[in-house]
């Protein structure tokens, strides 16, 4: 019904019956009963001047296939003086002794003209949509595939998986390239942080978010090589920090190798630790089995050095088991996840005292243990060489040989 104004050639018309107009739009009430008498001041079908309404109830009439199945009004085609319309009506009942008939005809090549323009727009309408879409989904993988890479990115270094991650590459989104280059910069940062504080350190602060001081009974070595500090004076600065690279990288992969975080290095010896900041219940057996690596280890690069013409390299390394403070040591400002106690003296202790027992370096890499580290050890190959008096201490202390 609101579509007829809309149209030039439609006629709204209100029926009383199927034979009596109310109402026809563009007729006025004087025009409408002109020549009529008073019983009949409603003029029927054929007596008004407009042969479309007269004949809409031609029987020569056709239903529209298009509105055939609805139901909240009627529809129907004819064909009037060679032209064809389109009637739609509406049959309300109950408010008379007839029903009335609202409704309107059009004429039919405006409809289709109509028609044409409204699917000529909704086909562009359509067409639009589907480039939108297929522009909607080229941008959104080239946004979403740095956006994966940087999501992937960060699952690896959540695992402190440096190695294993690449700088991201830079975008033509702004906001993307701004994420990534962010990201790139973290992963320096992260990269030099990796060689300062050890993995299982972090992973620990990672999930349980602290480091709290706390007392345990762990096992503690240290490493020393015999003889450097006058070898060292023959050789050039960088000669010096290479054959020390070297040497901590060797050293410092068999102490990870079995679980062990390296605490700091002096000068050419290095401390190390088991049972923190992971509990670990075989931590002696595993600073032990340590040991036995870096032995092979170096006895194997001797080989090599031997061979370069090298001088070989000669170690001695003390391990103690006993109970320290462990955790976070230092100012508000710089914190050393560190251990403290009488435990890292004995250890140190038993490295010096290498020297005393092995003045000649005959073994390549000297061990010695304590008889609580051994005790805490069960199985392991250790001779026992007897009681010593330790400097700095009262009591007497059982120092053991690794040889196995």
């Amino acid at each position: 019904m609101n579509a007829a104004p809309a149209l030039k050639n439609s006629k709204r018309f209100i029926l009383y019956g199927d034979d009596r107009v109310m109402m026809e739009q563009g007729v006025t009430a004087s025009q409408a009963t002109m020549g009529l008498n008073i019983t009949e001041a409603v003029p029927k079908l054929d007596e008004i001047e407009d042969p479309v309404l007269r004949a809409i109830w031609s029987d020569k009439a056709k239903k529209l296939k298009l509105l055939a199945d609805q139901t909240a009004f009627n529809s129907h085609y004819l064909e009037v003086n060679g032209q064809g319309y389109i009637y739609v009506y509406k049959e309300i009942t109950g408010y008379a002794d007839k029903p009335f008939t609202v409704g309107y005809w059009l004429l039919n090549d405006e409809v289709s003209t109509e028609m044409r323009r409204l699917l000529i727009a909704g086909l562009a309408g359509l067409g639009i949509m589907l480039l939108s879409t297929v522009v909607a989904i080229v941008i959104g993988r080239k946004i979403s595939r740095p956006v994966l890479a940087l999501s992937k990115a960060s699952r690896q270094i959540s695992k402190l998986d440096f190695n294993a991650v690449n700088a991201l590459p830079a975008s033509r989104f702004t906001e993307v390239n701004e994420a990534n280059n962010a990201y790139n910069s973290m992963l320096r940062g992260l990269s030099w942080f990796e060689t300062y504080v050890p993995k299982t350190l972090v992973h620990k602060l990672m999930e349980s978010g602290e480091a709290r001081l706390e007392q345990r009974v762990i096992t503690v070595m240290f490493t020393d090589i015999a003889g450097f500090t006058p070898q060292a004076e023959s050789m050039k600065t960088n000669e010096v920090a290479d054959f020390l690279n070297h040497h901590f990288e060797l050293v410092t992969a068999c102490i990870e190798a079995e679980g062990g975080t390296v605490d700091k290095f002096i000068g050419d010896a290095v401390m190390a630790f088991w049972g923190a900041p992971e509990r670990q219940d075989d931590h002696a057996a595993r600073a032990c089995r340590a040991a036995t690596a870096i032995r092979k280890t170096i006895m194997a690069d001797n080989e090599k050095r031997r061979n370069a013409g090298l001088r070989e390299v000669h170690m001695r390394i003390g391990i103690h088991t006993g109970p320290l403070v462990v955790g976070n040591i230092g100012s508000a400002g710089r914190l050393n996840y560190t251990v403290v106690g009488d435990t890292v003296n004995i250890a140190q202790r038993m490295e010096q005292y290498g020297k005393t027992l092995s003045p000649d370096q005959a073994d390549e890499v000297f061990i010695l243990l304590t008889d609580a580290t051994v005790d805490a050890s069960p199985g392991i190959g250790a001779i026992k060489i007897g009681a010593y008096q330790l400097k700095g201490r009262q009591d007497p202390v059982t120092i053991y040989q690794l040889v196995d």
